[in-house]
């Protein structure tokens, strides 16, 4: 076992290091007996400041290996150490020890003029030990490198993940590169095989972290996604990379990682709701504030080229007075995202949309006819391969470009809304939600979509991390529309901050004090007659039972609360118009139970009365979207994009009054 101690009593036993060097903690190595009754040894490892070891692992003979961090400029060190003084504040170490305990085969800093820490390592059958961990220098030692640079941005230069090889006498490195995107990353652990195939999982918070056949193309996850990457034996090239997250608002976390002989991957850590699960699940569905997760990936996964991401109503595509709906996918080889655009009712097919290569993608919405031909426009927010954050708008009907849109890349892209026209040219209005790669700053940038003319930055409290993000009817009275950002703070405290397009000022805090866990929100009409929007809320509270609040966007005052079924787990939220003849909207909870079934519940938006449940068999959901009547019953209708058990990406719908299916389209 390996840690640290800063008791000056800590048990030691034919130790290596007798006694605590440090006015801090020192590192620790301990090795019991099989019955656990007593120690074979046990001794510190550190110098005269901080040291800490986070990962362990022993060879066929006995030869433990360790790795920390350390801030000790007299760490002890060996002989042949490929480093043998400190760079930075903070250094990585990696040490070997014999088979007693009693000294060391070698040590050795591992780090650049910035920190480092080491919290993974691996053992291969030749003796070469890999490492895994985080660092913020842009001089890391590299060699052979997947990626030569460090990809953290900002002043203080946000950390990326590292994988170092360091051959079987701690001399020399045989590779070592970066892993990461402009936000932050930091390895966890890491596992080889017997071929030399090295695969580490940690925590990335970059939108453009690098991918290679992923599960998951795009972040998933409010702040992080887990990782999991792949290298192959020559340290040169990814086999294998992925984000892991939820699909919905919440965080996961990689912790540990694991091959088994056929080369499967098995990853295991944190996660909040919505995380994917398969059929036959131990535990299926979200059982609290955080759970454990366990991922089985198999050997040579790599993803669907026609992975669906979003589902949008456009409306009349054609001017014929028909529905039309874009599934949006994206190609994982290629990098390219396409959206395909089919008549809602019949699935005949419209367009087919070719949006430019894309590094990520990360929202796609309906745009009103920018170009006068009738046509909605189809737009597509993205990382590009040089980094730039950029919305891309074409035409629905022809396919054809109409603008692209670049904002600024210091702040990380969430979420994108379209905002009513602002200028008066008679074009709407686009807003990207980002938080500052170095600052945490969250802000709106508002660009015509027309022109692409940036008419100001909208700057929310940037101490609620944010989850959804949604344009509103105007609350103040001043004829421009509000931008609402649902957050989440430390305590799990949430609020939705309402702020003006026109003046970027605070309209109104909407407190859920009583919402555990929030994910998502929902603009409404006036329910209660006063002239303002309404805001719904859906979330889980203290006691796991799923609530939706709904909060007048004019006063903040709570208008009522709808509690959904706590067996299905919540995933999206929509607002549909008044079914029940009550003059009041009704709300739909897109939801999953344990055994894979799928329904849209559907309440009053005030009183919380159920008017029906919609089914939807065992679809995997992706996306949820209301689309107007159909046929001609008067009743909305509600689509959902996602992938049956068998086949490819179909959107099925159905009617909101009967629950009778109109149409399902295969794509």
């Amino acid at each position: 076992m390996t840690g640290g101690s800063d008791s000056l009593d800590f048990p030691t036993y034919q130790a290596q290091q007798a006694t605590l060097a440090g006015a801090g903690p020192d590192a620790v190595v301990a090795k019991l007996n099989p019955a656990g009754s007593a120690l074979v040894y046990s001794t510190y490892l550190g110098g005269s400041d901080y040291d800490d070891a986070a990962g362990i692992a022993v060879d066929q003979v006995g030869n433990a290996y360790v790795t920390g961090v350390t801030a000790s400029t007299d760490f002890t060190t060996t002989t042949s150490a490929f480093q043998s003084a400190i760079s930075g504040s903070f250094d990585a170490f990696a040490a070997k020890f014999n088979p007693a305990g009693s000294a060391l085969v070698y040590s050795t800093y591992l780090g650049g003029s910035g920190d480092e820490t080491g919290l993974g390592i691996a053992l291969d059958p030749a003796g070469n030990a890999y490492l895994s961990g985080n660092t913020t220098s842009t001089d890391f030692p590299t060699r052979n490198p997947v990626q030569p640079t460090l990809g953290g941005s900002g002043p203080n230069n946000l950390p990326d993940a590292y994988l170092a090889k360091l051959d079987a006498a701690g001399s020399a490195l045989v590779y070592a590169t970066y892993l990461g995107g402009s936000g932050w990353e930091w390895g966890s652990n890491i596992a080889v095989d017997t071929t030399g195939n090295a695969v580490v999982t940690g925590d990335s918070g970059s939108p453009d972290f690098p991918t290679k056949s992923p599960l998951m193309p795009v972040p998933q996850g409010d702040v992080m996604d887990a990782f999991v990457t792949q290298l192959d034996a020559t340290g040169t090239a990814l086999v294998f990379s992925s984000h892991l997250g939820v699909t919905g608002p919440g965080d996961t976390s990689g912790r540990g990682v694991g091959l088994d002989a056929a080369g499967n991957i098995y990853v295991a850590g944190l996660t909040g709701a919505g995380f994917p699960t398969t059929g036959g699940a131990l535990q299926p569905d979200f059982g609290g504030l955080n759970d454990g997760f366990i991922v089985k990936i198999a050997a040579g996964t790599a993803a669907s080229v026609d992975a669906p991401l979003w589902l949008v109503a456009l409306g009349d595509v054609i001017g014929d007075g028909t529905q039309a709906v874009a599934a949006v996918f994206e190609d994982v080889a290629a990098q390219t995202v396409t959206g395909v655009v089919r008549n809602a009712a019949d699935g005949t097919l419209i367009q087919t949309i070719a949006f430019g290569s894309t590094y990520a993608p990360l929202d796609a919405v309906m745009v009103p006819d920018l170009d006068g031909n009738g046509a909605p426009e189809l737009a597509l927010l993205r990382f590009t391969a040089d980094a730039q954050v950029q919305v891309e708008v074409r035409d629905t009907r022809t396919g054809e470009r109409r603008t692209a849109l670049t904002f600024a890349a210091a702040f990380l892209p969430k979420r994108l809304a379209v905002v009513p026209d602002l200028n008066g040219n008679g074009a709407v209005e686009l807003a990207v939600l980002g938080i500052h790669s170095s600052s945490g700053a969250v802000a709106a940038e508002i660009k015509d979509a027309r022109t692409g003319v940036r008419l100001r930055q909208v700057y929310f409290d940037k101490t609620y991390q944010p989850l959804d993000f949604a344009a509103v009817a105007d609350a103040n009275g001043n004829g421009a529309a509000e931008l609402a950002v649902l957050g989440i703070k430390s305590g799990s405290q949430s609020k939705v901050e309402l702020r003006d397009t026109q003046s970027g000022q605070l309209v109104k805090n909407l407190w859920s004090p009583k919402i555990f866990t929030p994910i998502a929100l929902a603009a409404i009409p006036d329910t209660n007659g006063n002239g303002t929007p309404e805001i719904a809320v859906l979330g889980r509270n203290t006691s796991m039972n799923v609530e939706v609040r709904t909060l007048d966007a004019g006063t903040a005052a709570q208008l009522g609360i709808a509690y959904y079924s706590r067996a299905f787990t919540p995933l999206q939220l929509a607002a549909l118009p008044d079914l029940n003849g009550n003059g009041v909207p009704e709300l739909a909870v897109l939801s999953r139970n344990t055994a894979g079934l799928l329904k849209t519940e559907l309440r009053d938006a005030v009183t919380g009365t159920q008017v029906r449940n919609v089914w939807f068999d065992t679809l995997t959901p992706r996306d949820l979207a209301v689309l107007p009547d159909l046929n001609g019953n008067g009743r909305p209708e509600i689509a959902v994009l996602g992938i049956p058990s068998t086949g490819a990406a179909q959107v099925l719908i159905k009617d909101a009054g009967t629950q009778a299916q109109i149409s399902r389209l295969d794509f």
